[in-house]
């Protein structure tokens, strides 16, 4: 492909801007000049409107004259909003990764510890309704005495490592759309992952369960999500790894892939069709 061409439509679906791209480029860029894209133009591959349209905008807009820059969040007049999951999307699945390496360097029971990471309390304690410290010390009365509480925690935290591809995926689309996170999960983690990995400053909304006594499975929360971001549904692209999280945020008219870590394409396909430069 020599040549992509994006457009971004108006509030009342008029055609406002057309953004080009091609092969050696670091990102997108707002189409100013005609002789830019001129011999290519009958090749390029379309997106937001058909070719016939772009061309009638670039005869009315771009014949000897530059045009001003834009400000603002987003490309592109659907998408506003691109909301990111932690666990499973920004980073690895924590509980999974952590339950591998307590059965393989500690020889823990795999039904054990999913009970105590999975269990109702455990969920309290996402949802702000305990504190961390009186759920590890429930779970501490709850282990045969071989096992360390502190052991499990200190896993359960490092089994959240950083998803290279979605982090670099973010920080191209910083500042060109509004980002945010949403998120089951407590504060002594976030601010974990936070020192570690330097994520927060990504983001220009999150959304914490644990912020809203409310966790994925209450549909309150999702509601919460929208009247933060002051977006229509139609105007958000929500990522999660969850397929029931991700079906009623669909549900709700929002746009969303449903991902798992490794399996990048499906984000960039479903940008692509949306018209979201990445």
């Amino acid at each position: 492909m020599s040549l992509l061409l994006v457009a971004e439509q108006d509030e009342n679906g008029e055609l406002a801007w057309v953004w080009h791209w091609r092969s050696g480029f670091n990102a997108a860029k707002p189409l100013t000049r005609l002789d830019e894209i001129q011999h290519d133009l009958d090749c390029a591959e379309c997106h937001g409107a058909t070719l016939g349209k772009k061309r009638a905008w670039i005869g009315h807009c771009l014949v000897g004259r530059e045009m001003p820059k834009i400000e603002g969040y987003g490309t592109d007049a659907k998408i506003k909003s691109i909301v990111f999951d932690l666990g499973g999307v920004l980073f690895t699945e924590g509980k999974s990764v952590a339950l591998k390496a307590l059965i393989r360097d500690h020889g823990y029971d795999p039904a054990i510890i999913n009970e105590i990471l999975n269990c109702p309390l455990s969920r309290d304690m996402r949802k702000g309704l305990i504190s961390e410290a009186a759920f590890w010390s429930w779970a501490e009365g709850q282990l045969p005495e071989s096992y360390d509480v502190q052991t499990i925690k200190n896993a359960w935290y490092e089994g959240y490592a950083l998803d290279q591809d979605v982090f670099d995926l973010a920080r191209r689309l910083k500042g060109r759309y509004k980002l945010a996170v949403f998120s089951e999960n407590i504060p002594d983690r976030i601010a974990f992952l936070d020192q570690r990995y330097g994520f927060r400053e990504l983001f220009d909304v999150e959304v914490y369960s644990y912020d809203h006594q409310a966790g994925k499975r209450d549909p309150e929360f999702l509601e919460i999500l929208l009247s933060t971001l002051d977006n229509h549904p139609h105007q958000i692209l929500y990522i999660d790894n969850s397929k029931k999280v991700v079906d009623l945020a669909e549900r709700q008219g929002l746009e969303v892939v449903h991902y798992t870590t490794g399996q990048m394409a499906r984000i960039e396909a479903t940008m692509r069709r949306l018209g979201i430069f990445i």
